[in-house]
C-alpha cells in the first residue's frame, strides 16, 4: 500500500473518531420527531380506553402465567 493511500486511512479514522456523538445524526432526529409526535397524539389519559378484550375476566379458561 503506498504511503499516500496509508495516510488518506489513517485521515479517514480520525475524521470518523473525531464525531461527536451527542449530535444526533438526521436518521436520529427523524426518529425522535416521529416518537415525540406518536407522544403528542397520545390520549392524556388510559381511563377511557376499552380494555375489556385483554381483562382476565373475559379469559375462558386461558392461563395467564409468564
Amino acid at each position: 500500500m503506498s504511503k499516500l493511500a496509508c495516510l488518506a486511512a489513517v485521515l479517514l479514522c480520525l475524521i470518523a473518531c473525531s464525531r461527536d456523538q451527542a449530535v444526533p445524526t438526521a436518521e436520529e432526529n427523524r426518529q425522535l420527531d416521529d416518537a415525540a409526535n406518536l407522544l403528542d397524539q397520545a390520549p392524556a389519559s388510559l381511563e377511557n380506553v376499552d380494555d375489556s378484550a385483554v381483562s382476565e375476566d373475559n379469559a375462558e379458561g386461558s392461563s395467564t402465567t409468564f
